[in-house]
């Protein structure tokens, strides 16, 4: 009763009428005080409870805080790459018009070859060793430069841009310098620029074949010059289309172009 500071409640104690009475008053006392104490615990456990939970609150709001930072940063990230991505999209789209442009501007320039090679034609050339004409070196000619295949001769799907087109020779990786050799005895009928294959070198071998060396660096013999067999040429420049060293080589008969794989020395 002093810790609630209830003054009226010793008031009412002795006011009572008789022991009795004062039993009963005290009686009832006690039962109000147990109920105050019973609901003054139930308050605190509330208060202790609501206190907990005001801390996690503010753990799950500092939680969220963080959250929201992270997912904002995520988000910048994100975008920042997405604009990287659309940039770099918008880079291949651009260079896959330019492919195209090639692919198309080299068509052309394989058409104006065409006609070039039939003005040859007349050319005479010395036959190779032994009077044997160039039909019977198929599957024995020397490669005019040691390397892979970059890509084969006939329809050629383009893995980088996923265009199709129909090669007329193949394309010989190797290193930049690296020299090329003539695959056969022959004269030289061309050795100039050639708008689509850079620096081109054709020799004539007598019986309408013709080989013709592309994207070279440097030619080292000029119209009407007699090759011989494994003599060097020229010496490897970049390709146009892969950007890397390499040689273009065709193979044509009477001005079509054959596989020149089938015609050079099979690699183990």
């Amino acid at each position: 009763m002093y810790k609630q500071r209830r003054g009226e409640i010793v008031s009412i104690l002795i006011s009572a009428r008789d022991y009795q009475d004062f039993i009963k008053r005290s009686r009832y006392i006690s039962y109000i005080a147990y109920y105050d104490s019973k609901q003054m615990k139930m308050y605190s456990e509330e208060i202790n409870d609501l206190n907990i939970k005001m801390k996690h609150m503010e753990i799950l709001k500092n939680e969220l805080e963080t959250n929201k930072t992270n997912v904002k940063g995520k988000t910048e990230e994100l975008q920042t790459e997405r604009t990287k991505k659309n940039e770099l999209f918008a880079l291949v789209k651009s260079k896959r018009r330019s492919y195209e442009k090639m692919v198309g501007e080299l068509e052309e320039s394989s058409k104006n070859l065409q006609d070039l090679i039939k003005q040859l034609e007349d050319e005479k050339a010395p036959l190779t060793p032994a009077g044997k004409g160039f039909d019977v070196l198929r599957g024995n000619l020397p490669w005019p430069v040691s390397g892979k295949v970059l890509a084969p001769f006939g329809k050629y799907n383009d893995p980088k841009f996923n265009i199709t087109t129909f090669r007329k020779g193949i394309e010989i990786g190797a290193n930049n310098g690296d020299t090329v050799l003539a695959v056969s005895n022959g004269r030289v009928v061309y050795a100039d620029w050639f708008k689509g294959y850079g620096l081109l070198l054709i020799i004539n071998h007598g019986n309408g074949y013709h080989t013709l060396y592309a994207h070279l660096s440097e030619i080292f013999n000029k119209t009407g010059d007699i090759i011989n067999r494994r003599q060097a040429v020229g010496k490897i420049g970049d390709s146009g289309t892969f950007n890397v060293p390499s040689l273009y080589f065709e193979i044509r008969h009477k001005g079509k172009p054959v596989d020149p794989v089938e015609w050079l020395i099979r690699k183990k």
